[in-house]
């Protein structure tokens, strides 16, 4: 995102993230283990048998988080940096809890919140220690295209 924070935290954001990320895990399910969204960038860890799976997870993810993004910010550069490349976590113990321990802390590593219940972006925290389902909204932004071009309401809630 080159510095820019265009994934600032928001109860908007937040909740069309969340359910961009329903929709992808709907479509190519994943098992996902742990997540948090900062405001320039992501970490996601997931789990699959399949590389082609969590690819098309990905893509999707990445394609319709950034024209979310976009719609959301008024952005009409390139969202993301570079292409998104996975970084395998080995089978070893160790190796696993350090990437869920660097993921989970996001925030209260970078001295933004002191605890990390306090980080106001989607972060699975509040999902592992309360149990709380991740909830949010997935807009269908075909349908709600479809609609404008006939000429109808286009109200996103309506095509939520």
């Amino acid at each position: 995102m080159q510095g820019r924070l265009l994934l600032r935290p928001s109860p908007e954001l937040n909740d069309i993230a969340a359910g961009i990320l329903g929709r992808a895990q709907r479509l190519y399910p994943v098992e996902l283990i742990g997540y948090s969204l900062l405001s320039n960038h992501y970490h996601l860890i997931a789990w699959t048998k399949d590389a082609k799976r969590l690819s098309e997870f990905a893509g999707y993810f990445n394609s319709n988080l950034a024209r979310e993004v976009a719609r959301l910010t008024g952005w009409t550069g390139k969202i993301w940096e570079k292409r998104y490349q996975p970084i395998p976590i080995s089978d070893e113990e160790e190796a696993q809890v350090a990437r869920f321990r660097y993921v989970l802390g996001h925030g209260v590593k970078e001295n933004l919140v002191a605890h990390l219940r306090e980080w106001p972006g989607l972060h699975c925290i509040r999902q592992l220690a309360d149990g709380a389902p991740l909830t949010g909204t997935w807009y269908d932004r075909t349908q709600q295209h479809h609609a404008r071009r006939k000429g109808e309401d286009a109200d996103p809630d309506e095509h939520a």
